[in-house]
């Protein structure tokens, strides 16, 4: 008897050390599948983010895009309301008042025509895009005008500048998703530094050096 009840023991023993074990490997089981969830919803949380973030900028640009379509529709309109006003004026002059245009004085600085061929502008920090370099020309203060072209992922965008190649300056004199858009005068008002690896530092070397 005390033999069988050692062998009994023993089996009892090692009963449990098997059910430890399979515990133990459970719950090994167990964390290691939690720790795969988790990293997968930090993946789908980051997802997530990423998209919204996104949609955001979607947003915001369509709203960008929104109000200055009716900004211009605006001024389009206060222009027309304004060159009917003249018309009606200029009509209501007596015929002795006509302008005769042979008395017309030139204008004291003309613009000076535009130079160039459209030209690819390199601009490394810019990968996604193509920058195009339509039109450029000398400004009556020595300054250079030029008239770029950035074909990107989202859209095309028209975009002014003038150009001060001897103070590495510039300023945006209009820009917009449509040529007629850029060509509208909105000057900012004052030069600003041209930026290390920025668009208007590569057209602006680009321009400065022909």
């Amino acid at each position: 008897m005390g033999m069988f009840d050692t062998l009994k023991s023993k089996l009892r023993d090692a009963n449990e050390a098997l059910a430890t074990a399979q515990k133990s490997w459970r719950a090994e089981q167990l964390d290691a599948k939690a720790g795969t969830l988790n990293e997968r919803e930090t993946g789908l949380a980051a997802r997530e983010r990423a998209v919204g973030e996104r949609e955001r900028d979607v947003q915001r640009r369509e709203t960008r895009i929104g109000l200055r379509r009716l900004k211009y529709g605006v001024v389009s309109v206060l222009l027309a309301i304004g060159a009917f006003v003249v018309g009606i004026q200029v009509g209501k002059l007596p015929a002795d008042n006509a302008v005769n245009p042979s008395t017309l004085k030139p204008a004291a600085v003309e613009k000076a025509p535009a130079r160039s061929q459209p030209e690819a502008v390199p601009v490394p920090s810019d990968p996604r895009a193509i920058i195009t370099l339509l039109t450029w020309r000398e400004m009556p203060n020595g300054n250079r005008e030029a008239l770029t072209l950035r074909r990107g992922p989202s859209g095309d965008t028209y975009s002014r500048r003038e150009i001060d190649c001897s103070a590495r300056t510039f300023r945006y004199l209009g820009t917009g998703d449509t040529l007629e858009e850029a060509q509208l005068d909105r000057p900012d008002p004052g030069m600003a530094a041209l930026t290390d690896q920025s668009i208007s530092t590569y057209v602006s070397d680009f321009v400065c050096a022909k």
